[in-house]
């Protein structure tokens, strides 16, 4: 199921998915219920997708199948898949901290010293040459509790004249810990990078989830434009034809005599009218085809060749519109509100961690070490598991500044900055708030609009029916015949905006309370986070439900 946070209306800092966080959880998985694309004239239910490389020259289609080619074929929506891979790869490089490091070192060293006399003994001595192995390993890391830690050793082999057989082979084992009581002690540098990096991996999430409603927001926008433009198509060749066939039996009365050439005119101003209104639907119809299509593909070159048939219908749709209900998923779903909360978050850490900072350094210091002296390099180990002559070390080291002013401003500009975060969740709710109230006014007012022009469209059908009657009776003229003409194809083409504008209306509503995604049977599903290997592994970006 989708994650929920729990949001209360006088609690602004709300700590999100604390618990799911922890466990790394929260990786997108898109379902896309996406049926087929067809042909014009081979239409059938079953029929399998459409290749892209061979796009049909009328593609039939439905707005699902509209919203899966842009989720799969965007290239908005797959440049900005790239960012929460960016942060986790951030993320990932932050838990690299902890990874021990091998360090060590071996080394031949060849001394030479020339021979003489000794001025105190009056004596000679030889020239030497001392040869020296040493070998120098260790692992050094540090915890999540801050405990930094090195295990080691080191051993070294000596050869010359003047050295006792005895000390030809010396070694070393060693281990030490430091572990921070006050500064550093319950967040450090490296945790707090790795907390923030978890924040912004979550914020690139929620990003991202922002991203994919704007994706489905514009698709649905542009798919009901085309439907619009569609339909005015329709109605202004409508307009056309009754014009050319007034402007016809104008013609034929004229012939007959019972009609003065004069009065032509008036038709012909019509049915040109009629021809550049079509010219400006048939444009718009062509803009509306491209805004889609740039969004529902990838190869712009490619689709450009396809006409889109619209399968769907400008219907209106009933639904309860409650202000309230839309404020309480809004005011939880939105990823503004998401991201807002998790900037609140992050910089609780701040606060923590410039808190900690405050404190003087005092660290606990402890070392063991086991020493090993033979002439034969084996015997050296030997005295290690004997622990012949142990080394203990317990001590303190502190750091105490003599004037503390740095770390205590920097923790008040955390706290400083922590209040303006409240304050903008504060502002962003508000925000929303008034987006939705405002999305909600819009879409009663545009289903009402529809009820309206839809009557006003029907009158203006009625009139236009009996004003035709009168005419043939002889008790109207044409000059009024064509003017309710006008004024049907102007209450068609209100209708059809009406229409349109409801529609967008309630795609507005259902983006600003955020439930775009679900509408339109795109889910974000939380889970255990799959290793990287395993995820660049797969042939296919998204994946179905089990």
């Amino acid at each position: 199921m989708k994650e929920k946070i729990v949001f209360k209306q006088k609690q602004f800092h709300v700590s999100l998915c604390q618990k799911k966080m922890r466990k790394l959880r929260l990786i997108i998985l898109m379902v896309l219920l996406a049926g087929s694309y067809s042909r014009a004239d081979e239409a059938t239910e079953d029929s399998a997708p459409i290749e892209k490389e061979k796009l049909p020259k009328v593609l039939e289609l439905s707005l699902e199948q509209a919203i899966s080619m842009a989720l799969e074929e965007n290239l908005q929506l797959r440049i900005q898949e790239f960012n929460p891979q960016l942060d986790e790869f951030r993320y990932q490089d932050a838990l690299a901290g902890y990874i021990p490091q091998l360090r060590g070192s071996i080394n031949w060293r060849d001394d030479s010293s020339p021979g003489g006399i000794n001025p105190a003994t009056n004596e000679s001595f030889p020239s030497n040459i001392t040869k020296t192995i040493t070998n120098d390993q260790s692992v050094e890391g540090i915890l999540p509790t801050g405990t930094s830690y090195t295990v080691g050793f080191n051993t070294a082999r000596r050869e010359g004249a003047f050295i006792p057989l005895t000390n030809r082979n010396t070694g070393n084992l060693q281990f030490f810990l430091s572990q921070p009581l006050l500064r550093n002690l319950w967040i450090d540098t490296n945790r707090r990078f790795i907390r923030v990096s978890r924040m912004n991996l979550e914020m690139s999430y929620s990003q991202f989830e922002l991203n994919l409603m704007q994706i489905v927001r514009d698709v649905e926008y542009a798919y009901y434009d085309l439907i619009a433009s569609h339909e005015n198509v329709k109605v202004q060749q409508k307009a056309l034809e009754l014009g050319e066939t007034t402007l016809s039996e104008n013609r034929a009365k004229i012939r007959v005599g019972v009609m003065a050439p004069l009065d032509e005119t008036e038709a012909e101003s019509v049915v040109a009218s009629s021809k550049a209104s079509l010219i400006q639907a048939n444009q718009t119809l062509k803009r509306s085809e491209n805004a889609l299509k740039r969004l529902i593909s990838d190869d712009f070159a490619e689709i450009y060749k396809t006409k889109i048939i619209p399968t769907e219908k400008l219907e209106t749709k009933e639904f309860d519109f409650d202000v309230y209900a839309s404020w309480s998923r809004g005011l939880v779903e939105r990823p503004e509100i998401v991201q807002s909360r998790i900037n609140i978050d992050s910089q609780d850490i701040e606060i923590k961690f410039a808190k900690n900072q405050m404190f003087p350094q005092l660290d606990l210091v402890a070392s063991y070490s086991l020493n090993g002296l033979d002439q034969e390099y084996g015997g050296v180990w030997g005295d290690f598991r004997q622990r012949n002559d142990p080394s203990t070390l317990v001590g303190l080291r502190y750091s105490i500044p003599l004037n503390n002013r740095g770390p205590k401003n920097r923790y008040k500009l955390a706290k400083a900055q922590h209040q303006i975060f409240i304050l903008q969740l504060k502002d962003l709710e508000q925000r929303i708030q008034a987006e939705i109230a405002d999305a909600v006014d819009s879409a009663t007012s545009a289903k009402e609009q529809v009820i309206a022009r839809s009557e006003a469209r029907n009158f203006a059908e009625k009139a236009l029916g009996v004003e035709q009657v009168k005419l043939e009776k002889g008790r109207s003229t044409d000059f009024v015949v064509l003017r309710l003409q006008r004024d049907l194809t102007q209450a068609q083409a209100d209708e059809i905006s009406a229409m349109v504008t409801y529609r967008r209306a309630l795609t507005l509503l259902a983006f600003c309370e955020a439930t775009i995604l679900e509408r339109n049977n795109v889910f974000i599903n939380s889970r255990q986070r799959e290793p990287s290997w395993l995820k660049s592994g797969r042939k296919n970006r998204y994946r179905s439900p089990q």
